[in-house]
C-alpha cells in the first residue's frame, strides 16, 4: 500500500455552469496534494471533448447544467470512459435525483451545502475506488432500504415516491414529455424513465390506464 508521501495524484475535471462555484472548488482542491484540476467545463459538451482528451481520474459533475441534465451526461462520459469515476456536486438532494445518479453510475454525491472537507473525502474515496455519499443522503439511503424492508411485496400505488406522483399527475393531464420536463427541469429522458417505472410500479400499459390510477389517488379530477 502507498504510504501518503507516495501517493498517486487523482487528475479531475470539473463540470459546474457558475464559474464562482468551479473557482471555489478548483481552490480547495488546489490546497490538496494528492489531487489535481486538469480541466474545467460549463456544459455538458466542453465536458464530454475534455473527458476525451485529458483521460481524468474523477469528474465532478453538476446537475443543472444548460444543455444536459446531470445524470444524463454521466452515462455518455462512462459510455466513452470507462475508466473515469464519477462525482455529483449538487443543491439538490431529492431522493429520485439520488437513485436516478446511482443507476447512472456515479460514485460519489455530495451536496454543495456540505462542508469543503466533505467533498474532499468523497474525491479521495473516490479516487480510491470506492463509493461515498455525504451523511444526508446515507441517511436517505438507510430509510428507503428501511422501506423495502418492510414492504417486500410487489409496490402498490401508494409506493409512487413524490417525484413519481408529480410526474403521474402531469400525465393524467395530457402534458407532453417535453412539457413535463421542462416544468420539473429535468430531461425528457428522465420523464421517459419515470413514465416507465410508474407503468411498471402500477401494471399499466397505457396513459389511460394510468390517468385512471391518478384519479383513484385523487391527483387529478380529470
Amino acid at each position: 500500500m502507498l504510504e501518503p508521501a507516495e501517493r498517486r495524484i487523482a487528475k479531475i475535471l470539473l463540470v459546474e455552469d457558475h464559474e464562482i462555484m468551479r473557482e471555489g472548488v478548483r481552490l480547495l482542491i488546489g490546497r490538496e496534494p494528492d489531487l489535481q484540476v486538469v480541466g474545467e467545463a460549463a456544459d455538458a459538451r466542453t465536458a464530454l471533448e475534455l473527458t476525451g482528451r485529458l483521460h481524468p481520474d474523477l469528474v465532478v459533475l453538476d446537475l443543472g447544467l444548460p444543455d444536459a441534465h446531470g445524470t444524463d451526461l454521466a452515462r455518455r462520459i462512462l459510455e466513452h470512459q470507462p475508466s473515469a469515476r464519477l462525482i455529483i456536486l449538487s443543491a439538490q438532494g431529492d431522493p429520485d435525483l439520488l437513485k436516478e445518479a446511482l443507476e447512472a453510475g456515479v460514485s460519489g454525491y455530495v451536496l454543495k451545502a456540505n462542508s469543503s472537507d466533505e467533498l474532499v473525502r468523497a474525491l479521495r474515496a473516490v479516487a480510491a475506488g470506492r463509493m461515498y455519499l455525504c451523511p444526508e443522503l446515507c441517511s436517505t439511503m438507510l430509510t428507503g432500504y428501511k422501506r423495502l424492508l418492510e414492504t417486500p411485496n410487489r409496490p402498490s400505488p401508494g409506493d409512487l415516491s413524490e417525484r413519481e406522483r408529480g410526474v403521474l399527475r402531469l400525465l393524467s393531464e395530457g402534458r407532453t414529455t417535453k412539457e413535463i420536463a421542462d416544468e420539473l427541469g429535468l430531461s425528457t429522458k428522465t420523464i421517459e424513465t419515470h413514465r416507465l417505472r410508474i407503468m411498471e410500479k402500477l401494471g399499466v400499459h397505457s396513459v389511460a390506464e394510468l390517468t385512471k390510477h391518478a384519479i383513484r389517488l385523487g391527483l387529478t379530477s380529470v
